[in-house]
């Protein structure tokens, strides 16, 4: 969780130009002058971040199989991540910056199960072993 505050300055309608005494000042086309009325505005927020990550990480070896010599191995590592942010608040939700009201249309998600996230992990695994056999033909052609 972080928690902070955020805050801005917003124009907020708009209020009469008065003279001396008290009437409504006029331009020169005989309209009246307005200007701009600004507030301070706040909103104390509490950005909650959900995290889960599963991890497999292995080596594909190269062997001869006469002479049972390791020929090449290549380091893989995967990862599958479950990430989810959201904000909720409390005070002027026009304090907010764009990114914090993004966050407001999220929610709380629950977290999936380990076996889930190690199978996703597992699909990207088996896709890199894939990679590194078509990369590395000539290797099984020379092991053969």
């Amino acid at each position: 969780e972080k928690i902070f505050r955020e805050n801005k300055t917003i124009q907020d309608g708009w209020d009469y130009v008065l003279d001396a005494g008290g009437n409504v000042k006029k331009d020169s086309l005989g309209n009246d002058i307005k200007v701009e009325r600004f507030v301070d505005v706040y909103c104390d927020v509490i950005e909650i971040e959900q995290y889960k990550t599963a991890r497999i990480a292995g080596t594909v070896q190269y062997y001869n199989r006469q002479t049972n010599h390791l020929m090449e191995q290549f380091p893989i590592t995967t990862d599958a991540i479950f990430a989810n942010n959201y904000v909720t608040f409390t005070g002027n939700r026009r304090a907010l910056s764009s990114r914090a009201r993004g966050l407001c249309d999220n929610g709380i998600l629950p977290f999936p199960a380990d076996m889930e996230l190690l199978s996703q992990a597992n699909f990207q695994l088996k896709d890199m072993v894939r990679d590194i056999l078509h990369d590395h033909r000539r290797v099984l052609a020379a092991v053969n």
